[in-house]
């Protein structure tokens, strides 16, 4: 069982591409180059990542291989009606993936750490993804967490498991 995660929110990407897939801006790069020397002082012997170019990006720069997880994918939402419902909660998004769909395929990363032999992982994903995680994670109504408390680009939160459970230590962490 892992005992601590950080889940992690990728670097700034580029947004002067049409590219549905867009990598890291430079000024993005920087960051996650700066972020991987802040975190370097952690124990982290497993990094899971999205497979989105901007998330796998942030994670090159961590020294540590890197498993690719289809299920930290971002929710598609679409971005015109996210704005408008901000900060409301998750209950109220729609997209390609319903609520119930997105929280079925971060249960299995849930279940993955509870299984990993590990002291520290490092998830590299996305904003509205590790709402999700995290609200599974804490056997909580996901459905009602405020959107306004998604992470912010280069931001990560830290769960620990005490207890026969996990608990978020701190959030949005730069």
């Amino acid at each position: 069982m892992c005992r601590q995660v950080i889940v992690l929110r990728h670097e700034i990407p580029n947004r002067k591409t049409l590219d549905k897939d867009p990598g890291l801006s430079s000024q993005g790069a920087i960051g996650a180059r700066v972020l991987c020397q802040k975190l370097s002082n952690e124990d982290i012997s497993l990094v899971l990542c999205s497979p989105l170019k901007r998330a796998r990006q942030t994670a090159e720069y961590f020294e540590h291989r890197v498993i690719i997880k289809d299920e930290l994918r971002e929710w598609e939402v679409d971005q015109q009606y996210l704005k408008k419902i901000l900060p409301t909660s998750l209950r109220a998004l729609m997209g390609a993936e319903s609520l119930e769909q997105v929280k079925a395929r971060v249960s299995v990363i849930k279940r993955s750490l509870e299984t990993e032999d590990c002291k520290t992982c490092l998830l590299v994903t996305h904003a509205l993804v590790s709402l999700v995680l995290v609200g599974v994670m804490l056997e909580t109504d996901v459905a009602e967490i405020p959107i306004g408390l998604r992470l912010r680009y280069g931001h990560y939160g830290r769960l620990i498991f005490k207890q026969d459970k996990w608990h978020v230590v701190k959030w949005n962490i730069k």
